[in-house]
């Protein structure tokens, strides 16, 4: 997960919004690894409670239904969220990622 957060922030990295609405192949690079933290966070979910349960600082609800946005194409895709997840969460997402492994 950590790594995928990270790809993520290079996806963007110095990209303005502007510049990643016309940006199909950054979009998509953006839609897929939100869809495999989505993944993995389910995975978690199911198969660990008790972890969910003990980091709830972990949006992992959110991670969860931003997958099933993108993977299902409920409605249209809106890109301007994608790039706003991108860069507000998933620097937060990051930083509560590496402190829980620190513990």
């Amino acid at each position: 997960m950590i790594e995928l957060c990270q790809d993520i922030a290079l996806f963007i990295e110095g990209i303005p919004h502007d510049e990643f609405m016309s940006d199909k192949r950054t979009q998509n690079a953006v839609a897929m690894s939100l869809i495999a933290l989505g993944e993995i966070a389910n995975t978690i979910y199911q198969k660990d409670p008790e972890f969910i349960e003990n980091n709830a600082q972990i949006p992992w609800k959110y991670m969860r239904g931003m997958r099933n946005i993108i993977a299902h194409g409920y409605f249209e895709l809106d890109f301007n969220i994608i790039y706003q997840t991108a860069e507000r969460s998933i620097p937060e997402l990051l930083t509560q990622l590496k402190d829980i492994t620190k513990q």
